[in-house]
């Protein structure tokens, strides 16, 4: 074990950047390119996946043909640029249409794009955007494979939030369209109705429309709260508040610890309360955080809770301070900023995997501005960088003995609302893939932006001098394949699992 942890680390520091560039040329005159170049960077080792259509109508009129079948997979290794070639072979010309059958192609394609229009209105719909008008080719709209159809099924579904009726449609290219994800991943009820079929430019189309309604478990809710009793706390009686799903009326306590007395100018008169000739003395009443409970905070325009998951915390500076961890019962969604009525805002991880500067960071300070009340200021300062990402599938049973650990020094800062560390996470596993339940629930927060959330440590990368270098991989937990592994800083599928610390008082 100790000698695959070694061997990690002498491959981690031998890590470049590798470049590409996937060339689509003819296979008899290697000078004349079908379509454009596709160039990148990626890690040394990565293995490409280059997907392209195996036969396309050239500008000359006639059919070309890929020499290989899509995908090809290619492993990248070595310095500078990868050169990689897919052929094509010339085949006959496409014949020339007669007038009627010119019109009849016309009307065919006019045919798809109201279908593609129609998708686009159900989805805005569902989104609350404004902009109902098909941008480009209206790619995403239709799904070639079970992949394709499931991921937007997950997108559109896991973005109605009550319990009416909504539609939506999936347009099948070559592919028939299947609603039956729904039933297994949601509590909902549907139904789906094939609504056209036709022909393309040599594609085949099947129109299917799906009727949704969802129900709303306490177990798979995405919680809207909202505070339905209040006992008021004051300076020295602890006071306690009652929050209520609107969705699956499911009901939250949270207790809200005494004020105690406060006399900023000196008078002997509280400042809260009034009272005359109060005694420091006076203690106000204690509260004890134990894992379980529940606090209530708005972040991003919404209340969400948070769950204390332990009663003994301490950060890497702090080691002996008293303080209780709470973290949120919710995936905060990458595209939490778009306004109903909006066109899509999404935020990404940042330019780099520095935390310090990175957009997360600046959210979390900009949207806690009203919920920062009794919470601790914690050390997020980053030590320590890995390689590796641990075993798919394993969830809350994941060990982390596949990660590799890289000092890369001291780094000061502090913070109020965070995102956890890889270190904290592997303390914590056992709540990564948990939401406000006792068992893993990921699904019940998997979307197009929110198929995992970020942490705070970065994947380690050295240049030429064995120096740590900032790049574009930051950590996150995969909820989707159930491990902890390096992502892409500027991915728009992620979002965020912030947590806070109270004072053990």
């Amino acid at each position: 074990m100790a000698l695959a942890a070694e061997n990690a680390v002498k491959q981690a520091e031998k890590a470049v950047i590798v470049g590409y560039s996937v060339s689509f040329i003819d296979a008899e005159n290697a000078n004349h390119l079908i379509f454009h170049t596709q160039t990148g960077k990626v890690l040394e080792g990565t293995s490409l996946n280059v997907s392209f259509p195996e036969q396309i109508i050239g500008s000359d009129g006639h059919i070309w043909k890929s020499a290989v079948q899509s995908p090809q997979i290619f492993e990248l290794y070595g310095t500078g640029t990868e050169k990689i070639y897919i052929k094509y072979e010339r085949g006959g010309k496409v014949p020339e249409m007669g007038a009627e059958e010119d019109a009849a192609m016309l009307a065919l394609r006019k045919r798809l794009e109201r279908w593609k229009q129609s998708a686009w209105e159900a989805e805005c719909a569902i989104f609350g955007r404004e902009d109902a008008a098909v941008s480009g080719s209206g790619s995403g709209l239709t799904v070639q494979n079970q992949s394709e159809n499931d991921a937007r099924i997950r997108n559109l579904v896991s973005a109605i939030g009550d319990a009416a009726w909504h539609e939506f449609y999936l347009i099948g290219q070559d592919f028939t369209p299947s609603a039956k994800t729904i039933g297994v991943e949601y509590d909902a009820v549907y139904s789906e109705v094939e609504e056209d079929s036709f022909s393309v430019d040599g594609k085949e189309y099947i129109i299917t429309r799906i009727r949704v309604r969802r129900n709303w478990d306490d177990r798979t809710c995405t919680h809207q709260w909202s505070q339905w009793e209040w006992e008021e706390n004051d300076c020295l009686k602890n006071g306690r508040a009652v929050y209520v799903c609107g969705r699956c009326q499911k009901e939250k306590i949270e207790r809200l610890p005494a004020l105690g007395h406060l006399d900023e100018n000196g008078d002997q008169i509280c400042d809260r309360c009034g009272s005359v000739d109060w005694s420091e003395s006076e203690m106000p009443e204690k509260v004890i955080w134990k894992e379980g409970d529940v606090q209530m905070r708005e972040v991003g325009g919404e209340i969400l809770s948070f769950t204390c998951i332990d009663d003994d915390y301490h950060d890497w500076q702090n080691e002996h301070r008293k303080a209780a961890l709470f973290l949120c019962d919710r995936v905060i969604r990458a595209d939490v900023d778009t306004a109903p009525g909006k066109k899509m805002k999404i935020f990404s991880f940042g330019k780099d995997n520095n935390y310090k500067t990175s957009q997360v960071r600046a959210w979390l300070q900009k949207n806690s501005q009203n919920s920062s009340f009794c919470l601790e200021p914690i050390h997020t300062g980053i030590q320590t960088a890995y390689t590796g990402s641990t075993a798919a599938g394993a969830f809350s049973q994941t060990s982390g003995r596949e990660l590799a650990r890289h000092d890369i020094g001291f780094q000061f800062m502090n913070d109020q609302l965070f995102c956890l560390s890889l270190e904290e996470a592997l303390a914590y596993r056992e709540y990564l893939w948990r939401f406000d339940s006792g068992d893993d629930n990921p699904q019940s927060q998997v979307s197009a932006y929110s198929q995992g959330y970020y942490l705070r440590t970065p994947f380690y990368l050295q240049d030429e001098n064995g120096k740590f270098i900032y790049n574009q991989q930051i950590y996150g937990v995969d909820l989707v394949n159930g491990c902890l592994r390096p992502v892409r800083t500027d991915s728009e599928t992620y979002g965020v699992r912030p947590a806070f610390a109270l004072s053990q008082m």
